[in-house]
C-alpha cells in the first residue's frame, strides 16, 4: 500500500511518461503534494494500473488502518484530528457544489500514521478501494474519510456504500497497492 494518498504531482508524473491516463482529465503541477481528488473509481482503478498497481481493497485498507494493534483510528484508540485533519466544520462552503477545499499536503499529515507506517487514512480524502467485504451493489466503496466533520474509522462498519463508482469530489482520492514478493 502506498504511505500516502496519491498525491496530484505523482500523478502529473504519470502523464509525462510513455503511457499517459486518458481517462483523467487533471494537470496539476508537478510538485503538488496535495491528495489527488476528483476522480472516480474507475478513473482512480485507471492511475494504479498505469503504475502497475491495483486499487487497494478493503481488507488491505482496514489491516494497513488498524495497525498491528487492531486500533479503530490509525494514531489510537482515539481520534486524532490534529494530526489526521478531519472535523473541518468552519469555512467548507455553502452547499455540496460550493464545497471549500481543505485538504492538506501529505508531508503535513504525517503523523496520522498506523502502526504499519501509513498515513493520513483517515481524515484529508475519503478513499475508493475496491469491495472485498461491504454490502454494496457496486464493487467499490469509499473508506477512511475526508477533512469534513465525519465519523469515519477504521473499522469494517466505517465504510460508505452508496456512491456508485462514477461519484468524484472534492474529497475523494485514492491509494495504489501492490503486490509483494516474499523471499
Amino acid at each position: 500500500m502506498e504511505r500516502t494518498e496519491h498525491t496530484e504531482g505523482a500523478f502529473a508524473k504519470l502523464q509525462t511518461g510513455p503511457a499517459p491516463v486518458q481517462s483523467v482529465h487533471q494537470h496539476p503541477s508537478l510538485d503538488s503534494l496535495l491528495p489527488l481528488v476528483n476522480v472516480n473509481y474507475w478513473q482512480a482503478r485507471d492511475v494504479c494500473r498505469a503504475e502497475g498497481a491495483d486499487l487497494c481493497d478493503e481488507d488491505q485498507f482496514e489491516m494497513a488502518c488498524e495497525g498491528p494493534s487492531y486500533y479503530n483510528y490509525p494514531t489510537g484508540q482515539v481520534r486524532d484530528c490534529a494530526k489526521c485533519n478531519c472535523d473541518v466544520d468552519a469555512n467548507i462552503g455553502i452547499d455540496f457544489e460550493h464545497r471549500v477545499d481543505h485538504r492538506k499536503p501529505v508531508n503535513e499529515v504525517a503523523e496520522c500514521r498506523s502502526g504499519y507506517g501509513v498515513e493520513s487514512l483517515v481524515g484529508n480524502a475519503d478513499e475508493w478501494v475496491r469491495k472485498s467485504r461491504s454490502a454494496s451493489q457496486y464493487e467499490s466503496v469509499l473508506r477512511g474519510g475526508h477533512w469534513l466533520k465525519i465519523r469515519a474509522r477504521c473499522t469494517p462498519n466505517a465504510a460508505t456504500t452508496g456512491h456508485g463508482p462514477l461519484f468524484s469530489s472534492l474529497e475523494v482520492g485514492f491509494r495504489c497497492c501492490r503486490d509483494v514478493s516474499l523471499p
